[in-house]
């Protein structure tokens, strides 16, 4: 049977790129390898972010398309989210002071007047502030007090089951008329006269279609490189992982954990009873696969004791851990890329009708699937 278009990938980048060729009237065949919502989609941490810290960086292209697509989210699906207000302590380093957050969240009301528009009342987001010494510790005993300069205090938009939310989206992309293979591999190319023309799964059958997207998230390089042996991925991926913890979370609050420049925010909230935290990010090598090992597990809870005082993370709080792949700058760091990557494989000598996309942001899959399918004049 022929198709307009083949995605690969049955994660989030991939499934809206099928739901949104879908929704225009095309004919989409997706093809999972393993099952849908896997990998790092699967193990996602559940914030639509709105891209306040792209706002504090002054990257606004990317600061409103997070606010955009995150409005999206909230009016599709507002059943599966809620609203989370986030705690960040200060303690005057670099862009983490009380005048810089002032002016992020004068800027963040200003520059997203929009990002209720349509959005039910419930989940409207509240303006952010910046609070005194005293209302940090009301809210969350637990940081730490010295060089303690105030806190920013905000909301996000937090999905509490992520599995359901995957499963919505799936659903309405069935829905849309698209056909949904999981456990479903892909071999090899079929190319005609430089074409591409559809792909070869591992038992032999072949699925025909006159454009590909390999959307395959993780594995989206190594099957570029199947799918156009002339190609060479630029920078790499990293290991991300979080984890939930069972014990009773520390605040009310979700609280955003800096452990000094050039670190990472570490960010825990509660999830019911229990404590969700993330993201720890380890180098990866090819072929190295997904698994967590324990050493990683007990660095991230040594930090998340260091940004704090008296949680006394243990091993034994942990639960099953499921880490997944994002790309990065360079192979064999944990620089993540700050932007999605698009490869039109026939400007690079491959074959026409085959795109690679590698997305970095669940909040913005649905702007990355609209630039892929745009690339292949969808």
């Amino acid at each position: 049977m022929a198709h307009d278009l083949i995605v690969i990938g049955g994660g989030i980048h991939g499934v809206m790129t099928a739901w949104i060729a879908a929704e225009r009237g095309y004919d989409v065949c997706l093809l999972e390898k393993d099952q849908l919502g896997g990998g790092a989609s699967g193990g996602w941490f559940g914030i639509l972010h709105g891209g306040l810290r792209y706002l504090q960086g002054m990257d606004l292209r990317r600061y409103r398309q997070s606010v955009i697509e995150r409005r999206w989210f909230m009016r599709t699906f507002p059943e599966h989210i809620t609203l989370q207000p986030f705690l960040m302590p200060l303690y005057g380093q670099g862009l983490k002071r009380p005048e810089i957050f002032r002016a992020a969240f004068a800027a963040d009301a200003a520059l997203s007047v929009d990002r209720g528009t349509g959005v039910a009342q419930e989940l409207q987001l509240p303006r952010g502030r910046v609070i005194s010494n005293a209302v940090v510790l009301e809210h969350a005993s637990c940081v730490l007090v010295e060089g303690l300069e105030g806190g920013a205090l905000w909301s996000e938009a937090v999905v509490p089951d992520m599995n359901a939310l995957f499963a919505a989206i799936a659903a309405r992309t069935s829905a849309a008329g698209a056909i949904l293979r999981d456990g479903t591999a892909v071999a090899a190319p079929l190319v005609q006269d430089g074409r591409i023309a559809g792909v070869t799964l591992e038992d032999g059958e072949e699925i025909r279609a006159p454009k590909v997207i390999n959307a395959g998230g993780g594995a989206a390089d190594g099957l570029a490189m199947r799918l156009d042996p002339d190609y060479r991925a630029e920078g790499g991926s990293a290991l991300a992982f979080n984890l939930m913890l069972d014990r009773p979370p520390p605040s009310e609050c979700g609280l955003a954990l800096y452990g000094g420049a050039g670190t990472e925010a570490l960010f825990l909230y509660p999830s019911g009873e229990r404590t969700f935290a993330g993201t720890w990010y380890l180098p990866w090598t090819d072929g190295s696969g997904t698994e967590v090992p324990e050493d990683a597990v007990r660095a991230m809870l040594d930090a998340v004791d260091e940004r704090t005082r008296g949680l006394g993370l243990r091993i034994e709080q942990v639960q099953p851990v499921r880490g997944g792949l994002l790309p990065v700058t360079r192979a064999g760091t944990t620089q993540l890329c700050g932007a999605d990557r698009f490869v039109d494989h026939a400007a690079h000598g491959g074959p026409s009708g085959l795109y690679t996309v590698r997305g970095v942001k669940f909040t913005t899959a649905p702007a990355a699937a609209r630039k892929a399918l745009a690339l292949a004049g969808m």
